[in-house]
């Protein structure tokens, strides 16, 4: 996926090459040149706009590349985090995620766990259930938990396209998407949350239901471990 915008540009950057000599070579003949001109204009304003986005996707892929790394490089602090106050304030982030669309079922308990690392994880999970909402109606999330002695198990149950079991493997690898989106997006959100996840000692996956929508479960150590793994695992 990093290679195929570089190769897109490359090709393109050729195809002016030619456009170039052409235009040169018909400019020195006024009739030729009157008459192939609409033409030539358009050839390169199409290899404009195909350089032109291949280079902005490199620049998001490597934007990408550069907050996966920092976020590898960064030191996890543990403090007392309030997760139903973490998630609210995750879901007020979310530009697109109506007043109200989040419904927390019951209270939801305090964990000993890096905030800003469990914010980030939380994100990603309400964006993609508003980026992959369904075009005829809003976004809706419902959160519910268990608990046991030692682990609480978070579900966030959204009204969106949902995924196919077939699919939910490929949903958590990187620069896959599963759906077309309106607006370009890198396809490193689940992955980038299940590294999360990981790091804080817990697991991210996704279930089946028989309701429309996709339900992720998040599993995490109600105190935190006694050393963090690196964020790549």
């Amino acid at each position: 996926d990093m290679r195929s915008p570089l190769v897109s540009v490359m090709g393109f950057v050729a195809e002016l090459g030619y456009l170039r000599d052409e235009s040169f070579a018909l400019w020195g003949k006024a009739d030729s040149a009157s008459s192939r001109r609409p033409a030539l204009e358009q050839d390169f304003e199409e290899a404009f706009r195909y350089i032109e986005n291949g280079a902005k996707k490199m620049g998001r892929l490597l934007d990408v590349l550069s907050a996966l790394a920092s976020h590898r490089r960064r030191v996890l602090v543990v403090a007392a985090v309030e997760l139903g106050a973490l998630v609210n304030t995750a879901a007020e982030t979310i530009a697109d995620l109506p007043a109200g669309a989040l419904q927390v079922q019951a209270a939801l308990p305090t964990l000993e766990t890096d905030k800003a690392a469990l914010l980030e994880l939380f994100r990603h999970i309400l964006d993609n259930a508003v980026r992959y909402r369904r075009a005829e109606m809003a976004p809706a999330v419902s959160v519910t938990h268990e608990t046991s002695e030692d682990r609480v198990v978070v579900r966030l149950q959204d009204n969106g396209r949902g995924i196919a079991a077939a699919d939910r493997a490929r949903a958590f690898r990187p620069f896959v998407r599963l759906a077309p989106l309106a607006e370009p997006r890198e396809g490193v959100g689940l992955t980038h949350a299940r590294s999360i996840a990981r790091r804080l000692g817990g697991e991210l996956s996704l279930e089946s239901s028989d309701a429309p929508g996709t339900i992720v479960r998040l599993e995490l150590p109600r105190a935190a471990p006694s050393s963090f793994p690196s964020l790549g695992a």
